[in-house]
């Protein structure tokens, strides 16, 4: 029996609705949130990942369907986990030196987990100019903590007059981009 995404979604029934159908990532295999495996040959497998929205969805689906029948076949579910990079903590540096450099930034706060791949942010005023406010991103929120830590226990060479914890950064899986988190750090930490 050969099984499609759309037999996929017709199974699923009133959970249809929750699959992630805008997930789509052609070097995992996946095209509207289904991937469906195939041998090295090119053969259908059996085997298909099913992308949800949410976590909770998917363990609605698992309690409902699972050693269900698919055509001929018998289903049998398990979670999966994919790695999710950790949340992002971020401070927010009042009261720069107006020549500062990313460089200046970086270098000063090099002992911390700095996020690797983006650049303190020099926040700049309507005419262009520095504002004197940095929003510097970290690795994980543990190195954000040390950092605002360490800048409020001894005086910086950077001269800033004010450091504040900003809302954490979360991995959008779905649209595979760095949001916002609706949660503070405190409760990311947990």
């Amino acid at each position: 029996m050969k099984c499609t995404r759309e037999d996929i979604y017709e199974w699923l029934e009133d959970l249809r609705e929750a699959v992630a159908t805008n997930y789509n990532r052609p070097d995992k295999g996946f095209e509207g949130g289904v991937a469906l495996f195939k041998d090295p040959d090119g053969w259908l497998t059996g085997e298909a990942v099913i992308k949800f929205v949410d976590k909770e969805t998917c363990l609605a689906a698992m309690a409902k369907f699972n050693g269900k029948m698919l055509g001929r076949r018998r289903v049998a579910l398990k979670f999966v986990v994919e790695d999710t990079p950790p949340p992002r903590g971020r401070l927010l540096l009042v009261g720069a030196k107006k020549h500062l450099n990313s460089q200046h930034i970086k270098a000063s706060f090099s002992s911390y987990k700095l996020a690797p791949d983006v650049e303190p942010e020099l926040l700049l005023n309507e005419e262009g100019l520095m504002t004197g406010e940095v929003i510097l991103t970290f690795q994980d929120i543990p190195s954000a903590v040390q950092a605002l830590q360490f800048f409020n226990s001894k005086p910086n060479d950077l001269s800033f007059k004010d450091a504040t914890m900003l809302l954490p950064l979360r991995f959008d899986e779905l649209t595979e981009k760095w949001v916002e988190s609706e949660n503070s750090f405190h409760e990311n930490l947990s």
